[in-house]
């Protein structure tokens, strides 16, 4: 999985083509996972 950003100890990952559907990222901070999905409608 691509590394896309590395801040103040965070990496920030995400899949760029098509394998993983809905879109989203991943945040890994010292053994701590998080996956944010990007919900892309308007409300």
């Amino acid at each position: 999985m691509p590394t896309i950003s590395m801040f103040l100890g965070i990496i920030i990952r995400m899949y760029n083509n098509g394998e993983h559907n809905p879109p989203h990222f991943h945040a890994s901070y010292q053994g701590y996972n998080a996956i944010f999905n990007m919900d892309l409608s308007i409300k």
